[in-house]
């Protein structure tokens, strides 16, 4: 018969028995509004009379806020994550039901698999799961995703109803610059939109361009001087906006414009004259992205400023420009000129042609070097970006 003394070295018995007990409570809404219902105080209860039920001690509680369990990168989700992988006594993580922990579906069933490999359980207060046996864990996978699956669906009802009130010519949205809705909270079609004071001075603005076709720049101070500080290449964003002439455009119904159920700040025809002012101000010269005219743009610098140059075309000369489009200095520089100055300084770096096949024998050699070590670095940067990524959004 064996010595009852050696009872003691056997693995597991008495010490996990009492890890199991050792219990933590998560509790959370998904929105704001949901805070003044008695949602958290119905889960908390449930969760602490689970723990009576099943002899579970209690020792700390978590969310109790409102976080949205589309995403695990929840600050009191990730916070209660925390604190059970750090305390080598939690044994069970109590929630109200498996939606409540998570409805990131997969994700959310590989944080709890993780868990249980460190023997702490993912328990339901309202949805009873065997823990013990591998049903139980497929079962959980299940809850999960249909926490998922019933996300993916509310998602789409409201998306449908979105795309319905914009067709009808209402804004479901936050109201643009200008506007304040009176019935914040209630459905689209109960919305009241009116032109604050913002949206009197934006008015103005639209006229000042129609009518008397100021520059941006000092549409921009005029407005500032009224209180309203606006970037003059900001100004371009709002007189492109169909939003403030009484449409309704979105991407949600790409090619459509609606006529809106909003008060127009003004109208259409003051916007198409804006427009043609606009358009008359682009014909002089054209800033493009990409022209092989203009190599060196963003790469040479202003020499009085430090300003990285932009270029364009006069399209009446046909001739190319750099230009510095710091405010207050704004040099410009022949293309022509400039060129020939960066080929004579280039000159000064041409290989003597004596050594240019040893030089080319080096490059192919660090080229080659580099080539093979750029899969273990590829490797190494994909893994910290990773990590930057998960730190960021914590």
């Amino acid at each position: 018969m064996m010595d009852k003394r050696f009872n003691q070295f056997a693995k597991g018995n008495k010490e996990n028995n009492i890890n199991s007990s050792m219990s933590v409570i998560y509790t959370r809404v998904s929105s704001k509004d949901q805070l003044n219902n008695a949602s958290l105080d119905t889960q908390m209860k449930y969760c602490k009379q689970y723990a009576e039920d099943n002899n579970l001690r209690v020792v700390e509680c978590f969310g109790g806020t409102y976080e949205s369990a589309k995403n695990d990168e929840r600050k009191e989700f990730q916070k209660m994550l925390s604190f059970v992988k750090r305390r080598k006594n939690i044994g069970n993580i109590i929630v109200y039901s498996y939606d409540r922990f998570s409805r990131s579906g997969p994700s959310g069933a590989f944080i709890s698999h993780e868990l249980k490999q460190k023997g702490i359980n993912v328990v339901s207060a309202t949805q009873s799961v065997d823990h013990s046996d591998p049903s139980g864990g497929f079962l959980e996978g299940l809850y999960h995703l249909f926490s998922q699956f019933d996300n993916q669906l509310r998602k789409n009802k409201c998306m449908t109803g979105m795309k319905e009130k914009l067709t009808q010519g209402y804004w479901p949205f936050i109201p643009p610059t200008g506007y304040d809705n009176l019935n914040q909270g209630k459905t689209a079609d109960q919305h009241k939109l009116v032109i604050n004071k913002k949206g009197q001075l934006l008015k103005k603005a639209f006229e000042w361009k129609a009518n008397k076709d100021w520059s941006l720049v000092k549409i921009s101070e005029k407005l500032e001087t009224q209180g309203l500080a606006i970037p003059p290449k900001r100004l371009t964003d709002y007189f492109r906006n169909p939003f403030y002439c009484g449409f309704v455009v979105s991407k949600m119904i790409p090619g459509e414009m609606i006529e809106g159920k909003h008060p127009p700040l003004v109208s259409k025809n003051t916007f198409l004259q804006v427009h043609e002012n606009l358009s008359k101000f682009n014909s002089g010269y054209t800033i493009e992205k990409e022209v092989e005219a203009l190599p060196l743009k963003q790469f040479v610098k202003c020499n009085c400023c430090g300003t990285s140059m932009t270029g364009y075309l006069v399209k009446k000369k046909n001739l190319y420009y750099y230009k510095c489009n710091q405010k207050g200095c704004k040099k410009n520089r022949s293309q022509k000129v400039l060129h020939e100055k960066f080929e004579s300084l280039l000159s000064d770096y041409i290989v003597n042609p004596k050594i240019a096949p040893i030089m080319e024998e080096m490059m192919k050699y660090v080229l080659e070097k580099n080539i093979n070590e750029s899969p273990i670095d590829t490797k190494t940067m994909k893994l910290n970006m990773t990590n930057l990524k998960k730190r960021l959004e914590k």
